[in-house]
């Protein structure tokens, strides 16, 4: 069933191939490690609500395949995203390298108010880390734009990317950034409940204080039929 939400947000992870995108993506759906290789095919997405001062969002995440044979495709997602997500190995220091031109390429695809985010993943993997922190920092500061180290394996940090994102693209929302009018923003204004929506919510509540009150207060004695009590039930609800 589909959750009604204010605002609706689209996110993208590009990067080179083998950073763990699709890993970062599954321990975010699913709070664990897939220990299994996963190979993203073209593109693959989910969707998952989170809740901000009261605010719903609903985020769609597009996972990449970051090979060369699927990049324009991928340039065509990012046109309407909200956030692009710069991933990168600590690993790799090729993948790292690399980061530049993802973020460069994709500046000039994406829509202007994109937010971008740099994302040193792997950081699990410290014996074997040929990118500093320090490094990532710095690039991030060059580009202006976030910068976090997570682990797809442990889930360090791996919530808060997505969290620390969406507490920005609120705040500018708030400072009227976008233009809600236009879907290439990457931010659409959520699903409002229909009026059947607020009258069976509201019909839901009538029925819950009416099954609090006692016979005496409905004015029903043990006596009388189901046929009477519904005819009751049905006037008071106003079915």
């Amino acid at each position: 069933m589909e959750l009604d939400f204010n605002f609706e947000l689209k996110f993208i992870m590009v990067g080179d191939s083998l950073v763990g995108k699709s890993q970062l993506l599954f321990q975010y759906k699913n709070g664990y490690c897939n220990d299994q290789p996963l190979l993203t095919i073209g593109v693959e997405y989910l969707t998952k609500y989170i809740k901000i001062n009261n605010i719903i969002f609903r985020i769609q995440i597009w996972d990449t395949n970051g090979s060369e044979y699927f990049r324009q495709i991928t340039r065509r997602y990012s046109k309407n995203a909200a956030c692009i997500l710069v991933i990168y190995d600590i690993s790799k220091r090729d993948s790292f390298n690399n980061a530049s031109s993802w973020i460069e390429d994709f500046r000039n695809q994406a829509h202007k108010t994109a937010l971008f985010v740099l994302v040193g993943n792997k950081n699990d993997l410290n014996f074997e880390r040929n990118v500093s922190y320090e490094e990532g920092r710095d690039l991030a500061e060059k580009y202006n734009i976030m910068f976090f180290e997570t682990s797809a394996k442990n889930g360090n940090n791996v919530n808060e990317i997505f969290l620390n994102s969406s507490k920005k693209i609120y705040e500018r929302i708030e400072q009227g950034y976008y233009d809600l009018n236009y879907k290439s923003c990457g931010v659409k204004l959520g699903k409002k409940p229909s009026e059947n929506d607020r009258r069976n919510d509201r019909n839901k509540q009538k029925l819950e204080s009416v099954n609090n009150l006692d016979s005496k207060d409905i004015n029903l004695n043990k006596d009388k039929n189901f046929a009477n009590k519904f005819i009751y039930l049905s006037k008071y609800l106003n079915f």
